[in-house]
């Protein structure tokens, strides 16, 4: 028999019927009258093929196919229920892991404070922070990733159909030299070589790469690398002045001998977005973590 010609509004009455073993009890159970019961059961009979109660004595008992039926009608019936009803989302019990496309310098300043938190509140939710590429938006788009966090300058550019986003925090790009570094007078001109951020591969950079790497003109002498966190350690190093975000800056200097110090070139500010795609956007989990990431995320 296919499911197509089965009138699934006759499970329940089916199943408070083999639980009932009476017709008035069992439509009082589902709020029908006795004859909308009795009407119920005759098309169950002509259904299955079997009587499935029947008269003994004072009593109605069960056939031995309405026996066979009770286990399979009560799967069924949870199953059914199980479509429409909505559990509600108990991190506590959560064991998931969250996937998190972005830059290595937001996870040095993100991920510390959201593991601290999810091993209190969540201890069976782990993340996997992983860096942004070419096929990001495609595979967050399609619930492969579930967040970005990346520049709106960056996300201005791309394809965010079927994109939902939401501004995370602000940040500024900073020099950053060693403690011991000579101190600049200022009205000293701008020949220091540098250490910056750069994902590209041509030849030469575009406006966008520099805009990424946190500056506009054009600079003397630069040596680029594809993550943030090594940039700080080039200036302790190799004596270069690093230009990074203020908050890793921050971060760097509470470990390190470094120090922040006024740019002699224009940097820029930039503003971090949190993406993600549409298939997620009604997860009761992905609206929980989503929220401890701004919570997290502020100064």
């Amino acid at each position: 028999m296919s499911l197509r010609s089965v009138d699934l509004n006759l499970i329940p009455v089916l199943r408070e019927l083999l639980r009932e073993r009476n017709v008035s009890k069992a439509g009082a159970n589902l709020g029908l009258s006795q004859s909308a019961t009795s009407a119920a059961l005759a098309r169950l009979r002509a259904a299955l093929g079997d009587p499935l109660l029947v008269q003994v004595g004072r009593r109605m008992e069960l056939t031995e196919r309405a026996k066979e039926l009770i286990g399979p009608v009560q799967l069924a019936s949870e199953a059914a229920e199980a479509v429409w009803q909505r559990r509600d989302f108990d991190p506590t019990r959560a064991t998931r892991r969250y996937v998190i496309a972005t830059a290595d310098y937001v996870s040095m300043i993100l991920a510390p404070k959201l593991i601290r938190r999810l091993r209190t509140e969540a201890p069976g939710v782990t993340l996997q922070f992983i860096d942004i590429t070419a096929r990001t938006i495609e595979r967050l788009r399609h619930g492969e990733i579930d967040f970005g966090i990346l520049p709106r300058s960056v996300l201005d550019t791309v394809d965010a159909s079927e994109i939902r986003s939401a501004p995370l925090f602000k940040d500024e790009f900073v020099a950053v030299v060693a403690q011991s570094a000579p101190r600049r007078r200022s009205n000293a001109p701008a020949q220091e070589a540098f250490a910056t951020f750069r994902l590209g591969l041509a030849p030469s950079e575009s406006a966008a790469e520099r805009l990424a790497a946190g500056y506009v003109d054009n600079l003397s002498t630069t040596y680029s690398f594809q993550q943030f966190s090594i940039l700080p350690m080039m200036a302790l190093e190799a004596g270069l002045t690093a230009l990074v975000q203020r908050r890793l800056a921050e971060k760097m200097a509470k470990y390190l001998p470094l120090k922040i110090v006024p740019s002699q070139i224009s940097t820029e500010k930039i503003e971090l977005h949190v993406i993600w795609s549409v298939v997620k956007h009604d997860d009761q989990a992905h609206r929980w973590f989503l929220n401890m990431m701004k919570q997290e995320s502020r100064d």
